[in-house]
């Protein structure tokens, strides 16, 4: 079994910390290689990190691209490309989600916004874990 981890590396972060645990312990057991979330072009980090039984997703929406207010605005091309066609199973640990702050008039509107970039992740994920119970209920809202 081959499994990649796409994960933000190198950085001073809780993730990227985490992601380092996981892997030291998993390449004891399995074939497992780090994919590195570079915010470059996502569609190729996705390529790359398909071609193995499973992948692993460590899921912060700004490690995703950002426009202006707007975390993870590449998130659906890289879950689209990810999952078509259907090779490997995704699994995505959330380490957190959008959730909108903002009030007014564009509330409405980052609100549509984060629903639909929440969905893609669950929508084509197999498997999902989250690390609080504020984030499982929150998945929830968007979940199948």
């Amino acid at each position: 079994m081959k499994v990649n981890i796409v994960t933000t590396c190198k950085q001073n972060c809780g993730i990227s910390t985490y992601s380092d645990y996981l892997f030291k312990e998993l390449k004891k057991k399995i074939n497992i290689h780090i994919i590195e979330n570079v915010e470059e072009n996502f569609s190729q980090i996705a390529e790359k990190a398909k071609q193995a039984d499973i992948v692993h997703v460590q899921f912060e929406p700004g490690s995703f691209g950002s426009t202006l207010m707007l975390k993870g605005t590449s998130i659906p091309e890289f879950y689209k490309k990810l999952s078509q066609p259907k090779k490997a199973k995704i699994v995505t640990t959330i380490h957190e989600m959008n959730e909108s702050k903002i009030l007014g008039a564009k509330s409405f509107f980052v609100h549509i916004f984060q629903k639909i970039i929440n969905s893609h992740v669950l929508q084509n994920s197999d498997l999902i874990i989250v690390h609080s119970r504020k984030i499982e209920s929150f998945a929830k809202k968007y979940a199948k």
